[in-house]
């Protein structure tokens, strides 16, 4: 190994060691005492301490690869936001909450097949002529159009409810949530506002790289306004972090990366200092409990009633709309309802959560499989377009997989919709340059 690369490694190996002790003190001192009621339970011990180390030193080092991420490819760089966004939670959880077995047998089988297949199908080759062969290419005027189109579907929705108005705290999105559901609107609207939030964010991201700032604050309100209709969190923490990632002047992901790694620890010291210094635990509770947490506590209760209970084969999602009738009520509603006694609570999870649900325990080898396809078919149309690009879909789509059902995030969250875009994006206009003006 290169001196240079020894030393690469060796920062993302230290940095993630103290983000993990970070992510332990919140966890100990902030999480497991404020929201205990919430069933962030504390039962530490020496030996699931040394089995949490254990798990991280072995994730850490396949994940290094990713880390690294020479060939540029988006699939690598969904793994490495992922190993900081739900792999080292959930060694905390291990060290701290006292989790069950199976769960960690099952979740440890799951990351090591998604990171297996994703590596082992490596960099699908293609003729370029073939990739870039197409009949509508995505230039300034088509991203300016898009945009305009799902701007309309927003604020037909915002006025359409006279009772929206625009909203900037975080405090009643539970409100706004049951508010939006008693809106009467049509499928289609419905599922093109569903697409909105994560196209206008990446769109948001385009207009950055052109540095076209008359549309960027557009397209900003646009996502106050989502935000104020629904009260999805993530529109909000989307829109903040594309934006973060598309003005940063690296020029290659691991550059990117590091700087990735050094934000997650910003967050890290700035929640010791402000409960420290002023006993204020808002970051903790709306950043590390909310994003690194809760979906890895969400995990656990789906892996043990989906291990003890029939599987749903996909009757509530792709399935139903071939007429197949699920066994279960709204199976979000009910694991709030009998885990958490919060039946109005809608249980988002993925990943793991998405494989048990679906296909019971034989969905730890074959949704890694079918999500490193996906994956890969990410990297395949998004071929030569710019890095800024390659990152800010890649963080997209990490985030969807936190809390989101695979197919429901390919046809209702609009990862399919993105996947089109890159496709049909002009390989000469949104390619690596930095100078040319929308």
């Amino acid at each position: 190994m290169k001196l240079k690369d020894f030393k690469s490694n060796l920062f993302f190996l230290i940095s993630s060691v103290f983000l993990k002790f970070g992510m332990g003190w919140v966890y100990c001192n902030i999480t497991s005492k404020s929201f205990g009621y919430e069933h962030f339970s504390f039962s530490p011990s020496w030996e699931w301490t040394f089995l949490s180390w254990s798990l991280f030193f072995l994730f850490a080092i396949p994940f290094s690869f990713m880390y690294q991420n020479r060939k540029q490819l988006i699939s690598y760089e969904v793994l490495f936001i992922l190993f900081y966004l739900s792999v080292i939670p959930f060694t905390t959880f291990v060290q701290y909450a006292g989790v069950s077995s199976r769960y960690i047998f099952l979740n440890c089988v799951y990351w090591f097949c998604l990171w297996g297949f994703v590596f082992g199908l490596g960099e699908i080759s293609s003729d370029q002529k073939v990739i870039l062969r197409r009949t509508l290419s995505i230039n300034k005027r088509e991203v300016i159009y898009l945009f305009l189109f799902f701007f309309i579907i927003v604020l037909y929705i915002f006025f359409a409810n006279t009772s929206t108005k625009l909203n900037l705290s975080l405090m009643n999105v539970y409100e706004l949530r049951s508010k939006f559901k008693q809106i009467n609107l049509p499928i289609i609207i419905k599922y093109l506002f569903s697409w909105s939030r994560i196209i206008i964010a990446f769109l948001l991201g385009l207009f950055i790289y052109k540095k076209k700032w008359g549309w960027v604050i557009i397209a900003s309100v646009c996502q106050l306004i989502s935000f104020s209709i629904d009260g999805s969190k993530s529109t909000l923490f989307m829109m903040v972090s594309l934006i973060g990632l598309i003005i940063l002047p690296y020029i290659c992901l691991k550059r990117v990366n590091q700087l990735m790694i050094i934000g997650f620890l910003s967050i890290i010291l700035t929640s010791f200092f402000m409960f420290v210094v002023f006993g204020n635990y808002s970051i903790p509770d709306l950043v590390i409990r909310r994003i690194f947490f809760l979906p890895i506590q969400l995990q656990t209760s789906y892996v043990d009633f989906f291990t003890n209970n029939p599987p749903d084969f996909f009757a509530q999602g792709i399935m139903r709309r071939l007429g197949a009738e699920s066994q279960y009520p709204t199976i979000t509603n009910m694991i709030a309802e009998i885990y958490y006694d919060r039946p109005e609570m809608v249980a988002n999870s993925g990943l793991i959560s998405d494989a048990v649900m679906n296909l019971g325990i034989s969905g730890i080898i074959i949704m890694p499989l079918v999500l490193s396809i996906v994956l890969k078919v990410a990297d395949l149309v998004s071929k030569n377009l710019d890095v800024h690009i390659y990152a800010a879909v890649a963080f997209i789509i990490a985030i969807l997989l936190l809390d989101g059902f695979l197919n429901t995030i390919l046809l209702s969250h609009g990862l399919l919709p993105i996947l089109m875009i890159l496709l049909f994006m002009s390989r000469t206009y949104w390619g690596p340059q930095r100078n040319s003006n929308l």
